[in-house]
C-alpha cells in the first residue's frame, strides 16, 4: 500500500497536498460508513463496478459531502489493489469500519467501576450493621 502511494506521489513536482476541507469533508464522509457501505452494496449487487466517479456520487447522495478529485485518487491509489481502476468494496468498507471503531468494539474495563460497585455495597453493608 505505502510502495503504491510513493510509486504515485513522490517525486512529482505537480503532487499536491491534502487540504484541510478536503480531510474534513473525507472525515465526514468516513463518519457515515454504514451508509457508505449500504450502498455499495446495492451498487456490488447490482453489478455495477465501483469507480471514482460512483465513490464521488455515493460521497455526494449519501454523506452529502463533496470528495475533490485528488482525495479521490488518493483513496483509489490506497485501496485499489490491482490497480484496475475499481475499488474492492469489502476490503475498503472493513478498513474504514475498524478505523471508525479504532480499538473500541469492546469494552474496556479498567477495573474503576467493578471497584465502585465494591465500595457502594461495602458502605451499605457496613449501614446495616450498625
Amino acid at each position: 500500500m505505502l510502495k503504491r502511494v510513493k510509486k504515485t506521489y513522490t517525486f512529482k513536482e505537480s503532487s499536491q497536498g491534502v487540504a484541510k476541507e478536503d480531510y474534513l469533508n473525507l472525515f465526514h464522509f468516513l463518519n457515515n460508513i454504514n451508509d457508505v457501505d449500504t450502498a455499495l452494496t446495492f451498487y456490488h449487487i447490482a453489478g455495477a463496478s465501483i469507480d471514482e466517479t460512483t465513490l464521488k456520487h455515493v460521497a455526494r447522495t449519501v454523506a452529502h459531502v463533496e470528495l475533490s478529485d485528488h482525495i479521490i485518487h488518493v483513496v483509489f491509489t490506497i485501496f485499489d489493489e490491482n490497480q484496475d481502476g475499481q475499488l474492492s468494496n469489502r476490503e475498503f468498507i472493513a478498513v474504514m469500519k475498524n478505523r471508525l471503531l479504532r480499538g473500541l468494539e469492546k469494552p474496556k474495563d479498567t477495573g474503576f467501576i467493578k471497584f465502585m460497585q465494591s465500595v457502594v455495597k461495602c458502605a451499605k453493608d457496613v449501614r446495616s450493621t450498625i
